[in-house]
């Protein structure tokens, strides 16, 4: 009777705390990777999107820097490096980690 009880009761009363914590870890710590690879992934669209909102006029009046995120794009590339997609990367990730992590988790 203990036993069938023990069984219906599921791995998890079997274990002890340490391995659940550990277990808990573990996945806080995928969760953090997918969350910062996630970003990684899709952070030079959003570079590309926040320059064009935040875009000032150039030398004569209703001159935009940026015609479209093709020419933003290119302009990044050309004047900063590939890299210049990333730059500002290492904060976002710091957000954004730990709170994919813990919905992941």
């Amino acid at each position: 009777m203990v036993e069938a009880q023990r069984r219906k009761e599921g791995p998890q009363q079997n274990r002890g705390i340490v391995v659940q914590l550990a277990e808990s870890a573990y996945r806080f710590f995928l969760g953090g990777i997918a969350g910062g690879c996630g970003a990684t992934a899709v952070y030079p669209i959003d570079l590309v999107k926040t320059r064009l909102q935040n875009q000032r006029s150039g030398s004569y009046v209703g001159e935009l820097m940026y015609k479209n995120s093709f020419d933003c794009f290119r302009k990044v590339i050309r004047h900063e490096g590939f890299f210049g997609l990333y730059s500002g990367l290492v904060p976002q990730l710091m957000g954004v980690a730990p709170e994919k992590a813990i919905k992941l988790t």
